[in-house]
């Protein structure tokens, strides 16, 4: 299959909260900004690599502390927000890998890309393969391995890496 691009990679900070959503009334959540209190509570916060990719972006009212935006961003990034009113975190999960996703990922199997799934939670009723990361850190280093192979020519499938990042650690 003729692509334009090697190796994807969708790093989805599921448990990252980026500021107060709309419907945060509804969570309980008024105020909540996960991202925002590390950047002011953590001298020693170091984004580069998810700055350049834009996560200083997705903020363009209230940006967030010494995270900074980038003027071409190297990656695609954009948030969600919840539509349900009985929403969890794990509910969200399960609900993403169950629907859309699950069946999107069996779609590009079948056009012949290798898709990874890497996560440092369980997935519930999920049919395409996972490798479970013991953390956060474990599940990039994965990733990190997977695109290195690919770029060096050491691996020569084109493919997508999704990794789930849902422990914060």
């Amino acid at each position: 299959m003729e692509t334009p691009f090697q190796q994807v990679v969708i790093v989805d900070l599921a448990s990252l909260g980026i500021g107060e959503a709309p419907e945060a009334n509804r969570y309980d959540a008024v105020g909540a900004d996960t991202l925002g209190h590390l950047a002011t509570d953590q001298e020693l916060l170091s984004l580069t690599t998810f700055e350049q990719w834009g996560l200083g972006n997705l903020r363009d009212v209230n940006p967030v502390a010494d995270i900074a935006a980038a003027d071409k961003p190297a990656g695609y990034f954009g948030r969600v927000h919840v539509a349900v009113p009985d929403w969890t975190a794990q509910t969200g999960i399960d609900e993403l890998f169950q629907g859309s996703a699950d069946a999107w990922f069996k779609q590009q199997t079948s056009s012949g890309l290798a898709v990874q799934v890497i996560c440092t939670n369980s997935i519930h009723q999920f049919a395409h393969p996972v490798i479970n990361a013991s953390n956060d850190q474990a599940a990039l280093d994965v990733a990190l391995a997977r695109t290195t192979a690919v770029s060096s020519g050491q691996q020569a499938s084109q493919g997508i890496t999704y990794v789930l990042l849902n422990e914060g650690t």
